[in-house]
């Protein structure tokens, strides 16, 4: 009978034990449980996106949303960025004039019809002659079949340049220097 009571009371003592391991376990769970929601509130919870209080919740009654009685119209005005920002050569200077045409042959398209000219491309160069500036208007002429057969689009080509490529800004200051002098 004494061994039936050591068994008893130690299978309380074993009981009691457990039930401390398991309250440690579950303070471990919880604790553990609390640092999982801040990591991932921290990584997925909005940092800077705030929501307009005029803005419904995606999780709100359509009872509690407000009305409006006049709808509310905005005009959105805005201005594009000029591209490039490249300055045009002095009207002081002498222009001259050269086109870049195709040849009578390069005019006729595949199906047999004349070209017409659509574009005109025009670019400024500038042309140093010793003791004298000017700019040089080449002009290159797009052309396409008048038949409308589906060609794609033709443009003569720019022929070597004589002068080599200078800065403009380079160009613009001695140009100053010289005017001024």
């Amino acid at each position: 009978m004494k061994q039936e009571a050591i068994t008893t009371e130690s299978l309380i003592e074993i009981m009691n034990h457990q039930l401390d391991v398991i309250t440690e376990k579950d303070k471990t769970i919880a604790d553990l449980q609390q640092k999982l929601d801040y990591m991932l509130r921290q990584k997925f919870a909005s940092s800077s996106e705030k929501f307009p209080s005029n803005q419904p919740s995606l999780f709100q009654d359509d009872d509690n949303l407000p009305t409006e009685d006049e709808p509310n119209t905005e005009t959105i005005i805005f201005t594009r960025k000029k591209r490039g920002n490249k300055k045009l050569p002095p009207e002081s200077l002498s222009h001259i004039r050269v086109e870049h045409d195709l040849s009578d042959e390069d005019k006729v398209c595949e199906c047999g019809c004349e070209l017409k000219r659509i574009k005109e491309i025009s670019s400024k160069q500038y042309d140093i002659i010793p003791a004298s500036f000017r700019v040089i208007d080449n002009v290159r002429f797009t052309y396409v079949c008048s038949s409308n057969c589906g060609s794609k689009p033709i443009t003569s080509e720019l022929r070597l340049q004589p002068v080599g490529h200078i800065q403009e800004e380079d160009l613009q200051i001695f140009l100053n220097l010289v005017l001024v002098m």
